[in-house]
């Protein structure tokens, strides 16, 4: 007798979006690091759309000896 896994992988794609002051578009154009670092985390983002993947399939197969 044998065994059938499937795994299923789906990715949402969720989006946010932030305006950027002059200084904070300047920090992002010019060391994108220290955007991620210094300005990422503090920024009040908006929700601005999702988007369900399509599933992705693996399958293994288990036998029983």
């Amino acid at each position: 007798m044998a065994i059938i896994r499937k795994y299923e992988t789906v990715t949402d794609l969720r989006v946010y979006e932030v305006e950027l002051t002059e200084d904070q578009l300047k920090v992002y154009l010019l060391d994108n690091d220290r955007f991620c670092d210094d300005i990422e985390g503090e920024l009040d983002w908006d929700f601005a759309y999702d988007k369900i993947g399509n599933p992705d399939y693996k399958f293994e197969l288990i036998t029983k000896q």
